[in-house]
């Protein structure tokens, strides 16, 4: 086994997103650790327009996951799916 060093999806926000950029879209596939990696945003700092989630749950199995209430938390509603990816839309953004 081989040690990995993690970091926060805002800390990596905080090093290499360029001071006063939005971000319009951000897609999350962290291979079964989405939640951790969504947990891990500063939300009142970084808030994307559009969030792709990879997750293999149903839809009627998402809509009562952790992950559907987070993002409904941080203000974003389950706006489309495909496959395997669920898209989560800010309330603040219109299409």
């Amino acid at each position: 086994m081989i040690p990995v060093v993690t970091r926060t999806l805002s800390s990596i926000l905080d090093e290499h997103l360029p001071k006063g950029q939005s971000i319009d879209f951000l897609t999350i596939d962290a291979e079964g650790l989405d939640f951790q990696v969504l947990e891990s945003n500063n939300w009142s700092k970084y808030c994307p327009k559009i969030v792709l989630v990879e997750n293999e749950l149903s839809i009627q199995e998402i809509i009562k996951a952790d992950i559907d209430a987070f993002m409904e938390k941080q203000g974003y509603q389950l706006y489309a799916k495909t496959v395997k990816t669920y898209f989560y839309k800010h309330t603040q953004f219109i299409i």
